[in-house]
């Protein structure tokens, strides 16, 4: 299956550290798939929710994109006006989405 996010550099890892992994090699690891995105290391019990969300979001935002978009349509919008308007809701998503992991991330 393609990964395009992590194609471009946009993709999520999630990494458990085994008993038999020392921490150099973990490390390592961390490194390698940094070239793919961002890299979390959680528990082995969170390993399956990582790989949940971070492949299933781009599937359910690319379903509800199309959904508001036929919403909008029905409504009376056109193609074009109903595409416009989600861009723009998506542009402000993104920059506060940007100012949100900034204040997180400190």
């Amino acid at each position: 299956m393609p990964n395009t996010p992590a194609s471009i550099g946009q993709g999520v890892t999630g990494l458990t550290q085994g008993r038999s992994t020392t921490d150099e090699q973990f490390e390592l690891v961390g490194c390698l798939f940094q070239g793919l995105g961002n890299v979390i290391e959680v528990p082995e019990t969170l390993i399956g929710v990582v790989s949940s969300i971070s492949c299933s979001a781009h599937a359910c935002i690319d379903y509800l994109i199309q959904q508001l978009t036929a919403t909008a349509i029905t409504k009376g919008f056109t193609s074009k006006q109903a595409a416009n308007t989600l861009r723009t809701r998506r542009q402000a998503h993104r920059r506060g989405d940007s100012a949100l992991e900034r204040a997180l991330m400190g």
